[in-house]
Parts: C-alpha cells; sequence; structure tokens
C-alpha cells in the first residue's frame, strides 16, 4: 500500500516530465521556425535539407539568448504574452456572462383550449430559460478555451521571436559582420562552368559542352565573380552557408552595410565522391589576418 509521501513523490515526478515534454516541444517549435524563416530567405525548403533533429533544440538557446538584443526581446515578448493571455481570458469571461439566463416573456396561453399550441409555448419557454453552464461537460469545455487560449499565445509569442530572430540572422549573414565560415573550393575545371584558374584567375571558365535552363542572367551575374576581392570597388567574400547530404551550398556575402541589399542568389555545388575537391573554411577573410 503506497503511503501519501509516495504519492506526493509520483505527483512530483509527473508533473515535472508533463513540465519536460511541453518545454522540449516549445523548443523544437522554435527551432523549426527559426531554421525553416532563416532558410527560406536563401530560397531553400528546410524539409529537403534533412538537418539533424537534434540542432533544433540548440537554435532557440541562440534565439533567447544570443546577445543583449535578443534577451531584452524575449523578456517584452514575456510581458506582452502574460498581458495578452490575461486580457484575453478576461474577455472571455465578459462574454460568458452574456450567457446568463435572460428573462423573456412570451405569450402563454395558458386557457388556450388547443393543446398543441400550449406545448409548443412550453417547449419555447424552456429553450429560453435553459442555462447550458449547470453541465459538467460545459464547464470542461470552458476549461479546454481556456487552455487553447494559453497555448495559441505561447505560439504565437514562440513563432514571433524565432522569425524576428532569423530575419535578423540573414541580414547580418549578407554583410561585412556574417558569422558565416569564408570558403575556398578547389575543383578539377572539368566538373563546373565556373570558378577561376588557379593559375590565372583573369581567365574565364569555359563554358563548351555545358547547358542551362532558367534565367541565363543569373549564371552571367556570377561570371567573373567567383573569387573573393575586398579592394574592388564591390568587395566581395564566398562563405560557406551550409553543407549538408553531399551538397555544398555558397553565397557571395558583401563587405557594405546590407540594409539596401537584397539576399544573394545560392550556388550549390555537388561534393566530389572521388577526393578530388579541396575546401579550406576560415573564420575570416585574408585581408583582416
Amino acid at each position: 500500500m503506497s503511503t501519501p509521501t509516495s504519492q506526493n513523490e509520483s505527483s512530483i515526478l509527473r508533473r515535472f516530465a508533463s513540465l519536460i515534454g511541453l518545454l522540449g516541444a516549445a523548443l523544437f517549435f522554435m527551432g523549426w521556425i527559426y531554421r525553416s524563416v532563416y532558410f527560406f530567405q536563401f530560397s531553400l525548403e528546410l524539409t529537403t535539407l534533412e538537418l539533424p533533429v537534434q540542432s533544433f533544440f540548440i537554435v532557440p538557446i541562440q534565439v533567447i539568448l544570443g546577445d543583449t538584443r535578443a534577451i531584452i526581446r524575449a523578456i517584452v515578448a514575456l510581458g506582452l504574452m502574460i498581458n495578452g493571455i490575461y486580457v484575453t481570458l478576461w474577455g472571455i469571461k465578459k462574454l460568458g456572462k452574456l450567457n446568463k439566463v435572460v428573462k423573456v416573456r412570451l405569450p402563454y396561453p395558458r386557457k388556450s383550449k388547443r393543446r398543441w399550441v400550449r406545448f409548443l409555448c412550453r417547449q419555447m419557454h424552456s429553450l429560453i430559460t435553459f442555462n447550458p453552464l449547470d453541465f459538467d461537460s460545459i464547464k470542461f469545455l470552458r476549461s479546454l478555451v481556456d487552455e487553447t487560449v494559453i497555448v495559441a499565445w505561447v505560439l504565437l509569442i514562440l513563432f514571433h521571436l524565432a522569425q524576428s530572430q532569423a530575419i535578423a540572422d540573414v541580414k547580418r549573414d549578407i554583410g561585412p559582420n556574417s558569422t558565416l565560415p569564408v570558403v575556398t573550393l578547389i575543383t578539377p575545371e572539368d566538373r563546373l562552368p565556373l570558378g577561376r584558374l588557379l593559375e590565372d584567375e583573369f581567365i574565364d571558365p569555359s563554358v563548351q559542352g555545358f547547358r542551362f535552363f532558367g534565367d541565363h542572367e543569373a549564371f552571367k551575374n556570377i561570371l567573373a565573380k567567383e573569387n573573393t576581392d575586398v579592394r574592388g570597388s564591390k568587395p566581395r567574400v564566398w562563405r560557406l552557408l551550409l553543407e549538408r547530404d553531399g551538397w555544398i551550398y555558397l553565397i557571395d556575402t558583401s563587405l557594405e552595410e546590407p540594409q539596401t541589399r537584397k539576399v544573394p542568389p545560392v550556388v550549390a555545388i555537388q561534393k566530389s565522391i572521388h577526393g578530388d575537391q579541396l575546401m579550406i573554411l576560415n573564420p575570416t577573410f585574408h585581408g583582416d589576418q
């Protein structure tokens, strides 16, 4: 026979497990929204990248505690969420008072000789004076509505935090303060229609034998701009956006402030299985070293 102490401990453990489950679901939701919005800015679909599930639980830490601005934003969002839940529940309670019994006087022909008339009036009177709040199922429904309001506000705030932080990180990563690593990719010349020759970087690559679909201008806009150049009129630095599932995703970032700059196109290069590729990653470009 279990003692009251063991029952209390079991109840505490169940509540703790429920709290951990809810926290895990909230972290995964924030991580999914952040990653989805971030890669969507680069026209990449999150479901095709096959990122590890555990990474979605780590991203929310950056969203909430990434820097001072993120912490302040999280505190403000928490205050808005609490006040939003309070005001919404208060409004629902006010609306619930409208369901109180309203006394309506109906013509009640008690002395009518027609039985069906008296029966119909009795049923109408019963319908109008009916109070659904007397049933336990309605009380349970009200509790469900309250919980739905709380969950909806929590998801709304988490979505806003993840979305705003993802957009802010995209603007950072395409500008001079990017946290993406600087990349140098070396590959045989017959594998790609893009890229500079190591012996002479001023010679354009040969595109003979290659065909294209889609926007030819997009290719021409990258041609002759494959090298990192920090001394030109429009300095650029090539960075590694992502390496996943046999593909290397590169972007051309700018050293100018990204307020008016659009998100650059992504160059996706398939990794070689023959070991004839070399990729060098640096935290910053050579000009800063």
